[in-house]
């Protein structure tokens, strides 16, 4: 019952919601993390295309990254809506770059070592599937 809650949600991604299409979770573990983590990026597409979507953002980051269970995949998910909120003109470079900070930081809070140079490799090597994305965004907002 579960992977046909999962792959509704990812239905209703594709097809209700403005970043819809832009937003979607990385593959998970299990059937349950496939849930969170396409109800977390269902969220993270209903958020409101206007000035309050950077708080909104944060408030979704603080409310659900632990409730992933893989911090890189968490990190990704988040990463790839800011992404898309950049493409559609949603935010600019700044707050796009504020945003990708904040969850960035909550990632490090969850990681040992406290630079992302000096976490990136132990980043590649953990997670090459989702690492390159992570990669490609965090340069894309200026933080790499």
């Amino acid at each position: 019952m579960k992977v046909p809650l999962a792959a509704a949600l990812l239905t209703a991604l594709a097809s209700c919601c403005n970043h819809g299409p832009c937003i979607t979770p990385p593959p998970m573990e299990t059937s349950d993390q496939t849930t969170i983590a396409a109800s977390v990026a269902a969220q993270l597409a209903g958020a409101p295309a206007t000035g309050s979507l950077s708080a909104t953002y944060s408030s979704i980051v603080k409310d659900t990254f632990d409730k992933l269970a893989d911090n890189d995949k968490a990190l990704y998910l988040f990463l790839v809506a800011i992404e898309c909120y950049i493409k559609e003109g949603q935010v600019g470079q700044e707050i796009a770059k504020g945003m990708a900070q904040t969850v960035q930081a909550k990632w490090a809070s969850k990681q040992a070592a406290t630079s992302l140079t000096a976490r990136s490799k132990t980043l590649d090597q953990r997670s090459p599937g989702v690492a390159p994305r992570i990669h490609s965004v965090l340069k894309q907002v200026g933080l790499e």
